[in-house]
């Protein structure tokens, strides 16, 4: 049996295409790296922190990039990840992004096994 994390350096970004949950191609595509950098077989061995963006300017323009961003930034907050009564704007906003990204990661991941078991079967048969 192959292992998810070899079929994530075969595929590409074009093979899955975006997700529900990117906001762009270059989001699957980080998260298809991850995975095959860090050899994960499941999305919660990912370390989705390292996905992050560490840089101020470039949190402010993702959350501005679309209401579906602004969003993950209310689902992590409204989930208590983030410490609402020591407010840190960038904090919040990595916290939404750490939330996209996971779910980035999850239908990416749901797709590479869909993926793996279809090839097995053609190989059975």
């Amino acid at each position: 049996m192959k292992e998810i994390y070899k079929l994530a350096e075969e595929v590409s970004v074009q093979d899955i295409g975006e997700t529900s949950s990117a906001s762009s191609e270059s989001q699957v595509e980080e998260v298809l790296s991850s995975i095959s950098d860090q050899q994960c077989s499941d999305w919660s061995e990912l370390e989705i922190e390292s996905l992050i963006e560490p840089y101020n300017s470039a949190l402010l323009e993702w959350v501005s990039e679309s209401s579906q961003n602004v969003e993950f930034v209310e689902e992590a907050v409204n989930s208590g990840v983030v410490d609402v009564d020591n407010f840190d704007l960038y904090a919040m906003i990595q916290a939404g992004q750490y939330q996209q990204y996971k779910q980035v990661a999850q239908e990416v991941f749901e797709w590479l096994e869909q993926e793996l078991e279809e090839r097995e079967e053609e190989e059975d048969v």
